[in-house]
């Protein structure tokens, strides 16, 4: 999103104290219109975004606004790539994460589905799903949060046949760069889910985030 022009220190003062409670009423009695919610969703997330200096107020409540206003992208970029997000609670990521996750089950049967694959290169390259400096492997490619367990204990994700990518699936694809991977096993590796983002359903649903509402 483009920033706007600069806020003003009377604007800055109000949107810092605005709450979860005190939105609710001013949504209800004041914004009629489900444009006008999400004009004033974008207006608050693009405040805590670029402007607040408050890490606190940051990461409670930019990805809530995010969110709301179907700034979903940002949303992504911001977990991913934002070095303001590792202060955040994994069950916040988690939360926000897999509200927007596709809600597509996977079954593992007539090529329906496929396992999340990542090249080599983007296996052992920090930074694709988590500003953690660590390789994005060992992380959930969901959430980003870094996974230490028994290979035994590890979930493979898997995305439906709407999100395996051009080349189908019956191929494998790289799940970041999005390459098709030549040879056997040994020249990718699972993406893997945390034990929050493979619980219950979650293990057998969709891998791929969405950008927006629409499907994609």
């Amino acid at each position: 999103m483009k920033r706007a022009r600069k806020i003003t220190a009377v604007e800055q003062a109000a949107a810092i104290y605005v709450h979860f409670f005190l939105l609710q009423a001013v949504e209800q009695l004041l914004l009629r219109s489900e444009a006008e919610k999400i004009y004033w969703h974008q207006y608050l997330a693009e405040y805590y975004q670029y402007y607040c200096t408050d890490p606190s107020y940051t990461f409670k409540d930019l990805p809530y606004h995010m969110y709301k206003g179907g700034l979903w992208k940002q949303m992504i970029q911001y977990y991913r790539t934002d070095q303001r997000s590792i202060v955040c609670p994994p069950f916040n990521k988690q939360k926000y994460l897999n509200l927007i996750r596709c809600e597509r089950h996977t079954p593992d049967m007539m090529n329906l589905s496929r396992p999340v694959r990542l090249c080599q290169m983007c296996a052992l390259k920090p930074g694709l799903a988590s500003p953690l400096s660590v390789s994005t492997k060992t992380t959930c490619i969901i959430c980003g949060t870094w996974i230490v367990s028994h290979p035994s204990m590890e979930t493979v994700g898997r995305v439906c046949i709407r999100h395996c990518g051009r080349f189908g699936p019956t191929s494998d694809q790289c799940f970041y760069c999005e390459r098709l991977i030549h040879g056997a096993g040994a020249m990718s590796t699972p993406g893997l889910l945390c034990q929050h983002c493979s619980f219950g359903n979650n293990a057998n649903r969709c891998a791929r985030l969405l950008e927006s509402d629409s499907g994609v």
